[in-house]
This record gives C-alpha cells, sequence and structure tokens, in this order.
C-alpha cells in the first residue's frame, strides 16, 4: 500500500489530488462493490431496484455510524489519507473478527475518500467539496477551506440531469441540498472536478453543472 502524505501550503488541490487518485483505485476495485453488496445494502434492505438516493443515503449512514471520527490534527502543512481499501478491511478486522486493535478510524478527508469511493463503486457519481466549517455558535462564516466532503449526483431514470446532494461523512446530517448544507454547517469554497482516464485513452470529467 502506498503511503502519501502531503506537503503543500496548497492543500486543498493536493489533497484533492490524492483522494481522486485513491477513490478511482477503490472503486474499481471488485472488492469495494462486493462490501457495499454485503456490508451495507443488507442492512437497510437496499435492493437493485432501490433508487440512487437511497442507496447513497445508505452508504452515508454506514459510513457516519461504523467508521470513527479521528480529530487529531495531522503534522503542519500535511495531510495523509487512509486507503478506503484500509479502511474497509480495518472495518472487517474490527467488526467480523474481533479484532480490537484494528479499530476504523479517520478524518475527514479519510472518510469523504471513502464514501466517494463507496458510491461510486455502484454508479453514483461524486466530486469532493471544501467548505468553511462555521463552528457551533459562530455568527459568520469563514472564507477558507477547512473541512472536506462530498457531493452525490443523483440521477435516476427519466431525469435529464442529476440533482447534487451533499454528503458529510463526519457529520451526523443526511443528505442535504448544497442551500441547506450551507445554513447548517458553512460555505462551500470550492468544488473540485474529478478527471479520470479510462484504460483506453478515454477522459471525462465529473463536476455539478449547477446546483439545482
Amino acid at each position: 500500500m502506498e503511503d502519501y502524505t502531503v506537503n503543500s501550503k496548497d492543500i486543498v488541490y493536493k489533497l484533492g489530488e490524492i483522494a481522486t487518485k485513491y477513490c478511482r483505485e477503490a472503486s474499481i476495485n471488485p472488492a469495494t462493490k462486493d462490501f457495499v453488496n454485503v456490508f451495507i445494502y443488507p442492512q437497510y434492505g437496499i435492493k437493485g431496484t432501490s433508487s440512487s438516493f437511497e442507496k447513497a443515503q445508505a452508504i452515508l449512514d454506514f459510513v457516519q455510524r461504523y467508521f470513527r471520527v479521528n480529530y487529531e490534527r495531522d503534522a503542519f502543512f500535511a495531510e495523509q489519507i487512509n486507503h478506503p481499501v484500509e479502511l474497509m478491511q480495518r472495518y472487517i478486522d474490527y467488526y467480523i473478527k474481533g479484532n480490537q486493535m484494528r479499530i476504523p478510524i479517520g478524518d475527514c478527508d479519510d472518510l469523504a475518500t471513502l464514501y466517494c469511493a463507496l458510491v461510486e463503486s455502484v454508479g453514483i457519481r461524486s466530486v469532493f467539496v471544501f467548505p468553511a466549517y462555521r463552528p457551533h455558535g459562530a455568527s459568520s462564516n469563514s472564507k477558507k477551506p477547512n473541512h472536506i466532503a462530498c457531493a452525490v449526483g443523483i440521477q435516476d431514470f427519466g431525469q435529464d440531469e442529476p440533482l447534487w446532494y451533499i454528503a458529510d461523512p463526519t457529520s451526523q446530517l443526511p443528505l442535504m441540498r448544497k442551500d441547506d448544507y450551507e445554513k447548517k454547517v458553512g460555505q462551500i469554497i470550492y468544488v473540485l472536478p474529478k478527471r479520470y482516464v479510462e484504460p483506453d485513452g478515454t477522459k471525462f470529467l465529473v463536476i455539478p453543472r449547477k446546483w439545482a
């Protein structure tokens, strides 16, 4: 397993670059979709006929419930991301095998990367978003990003364009439209496009066209 540590003041873009790489690697790994089908869907009664919204919400609730949040900061001007496959293995080791030394734990970038990989493995598009988190009780909102979360594009049968929802795995909030999320948490400062290159050389871009 590669160990990526970012040492850069341009933390948003460097962090997003590594998170995107890890997300893509995990989302096309068959073990990730198997994890969703074996450990997540049965708990929530999700079937193949369930809507994309129901699937995305079930995965979000699962990550919020079973992956503990680590609030200890990484080194100054450094961010280290746990690979989603490693976090999924930790879940199996801790909850299924009973290994108490393998707690599935991570901070916002770890859990955002994990969540995006899980939803993408079942065909739901996602991007990373960087909010300016407003602490509880604060009257004003910062203009500097200090958090990472996800946005998922829900496009079920009959929809011309996806509807985008914010998914924040380190909170207890359900999927929310952008305006509602910003009222509760803080303004989203950056939306990071995901640029993928398929094995055949095809390139494509994933980003919300609008927050309708």
